[in-house]
């Protein structure tokens, strides 16, 4: 988990392997509470705009999904999550320690650089964004 500078607010990106209506973690399995309760003691949520979960299937079962109800318990949060598998080429850690030393300039490099190195495959990239439990966008980028 990281976060970063987003359309002038902040955004975390969460990237976890994905389980039911929820994400593993070294702590076991957590539901959209549990993130949400992990972020809020990680993160001033008074300055996030965004979630991004790289997640596989965190958007799947639309109003159900992780996405959903991660924006039910972090309110005025837009999530975005994915119905299909997500697939990552980066150390999520190594990221997290190299944007704490380094220049803004160089977070909004990487920021661009990590957009391109999620791979969207075709068919299971489909992306969904919800607030407040409300699907507000759509994407399918073949």
């Amino acid at each position: 988990m990281f976060r970063d500078p987003h359309k002038g607010r902040g955004r975390i990106t969460v990237v976890a392997h994905g389980v039911e209506a929820g994400v593993w973690s070294p702590f076991g399995i957590m539901n959209a509470f549990e993130l949400a309760q992990m972020i809020r003691g990680e993160y001033d949520v008074s300055d996030i705009g965004y979630i991004r979960l790289s997640v596989c299937y965190s958007a799947a079962g639309e109003g159900r999904s992780l996405a959903a109800w991660l924006s039910l318990q972090l309110r005025e949060v837009e999530v975005k999550g994915h119905v299909g598998p997500v697939f990552c080429n980066f150390d999520p850690e190594a990221m997290s320690d190299l944007r704490e030393s380094v220049s803004m300039e160089s977070i909004n490099w990487m920021n661009n650089y990590i957009g391109h190195i999620v791979v969207k495959d075709g068919v299971n990239y489909w992306a969904q964004t919800f607030k407040n439990g409300q699907l507000i966008k759509t994407s399918l980028r073949p």
